[in-house]
């Protein structure tokens, strides 16, 4: 069940989404798809950063992915 503030991120663009995080200062927003950017943005507004490092985990590990298939 989606909260109201989850909502609310739902409706705006990926890019008004990483403008917010940017304001926040959430690591890792460049690489984070909308749905990680509304985790952690509704993540950040409660206080949590539980969100923010489990985002920014994945987008490491998928950037990761993508250097290691070059080789």
């Amino acid at each position: 069940m989606a909260s109201q503030k989850q909502e609310e991120l739902q409706s705006k663009t990926r890019q008004e989404l990483y403008e917010m995080a940017k304001e926040q200062e959430i690591p890792g927003k460049s690489d984070m798809t909308k749905e990680e950017l509304i985790q952690a943005l509704s993540g950040s507004q409660r206080g949590g950063s539980s969100h923010q490092s489990e985002s920014h985990g994945r987008s490491s590990q998928q950037a990761q992915g993508r250097s290691g298939s070059r080789s």
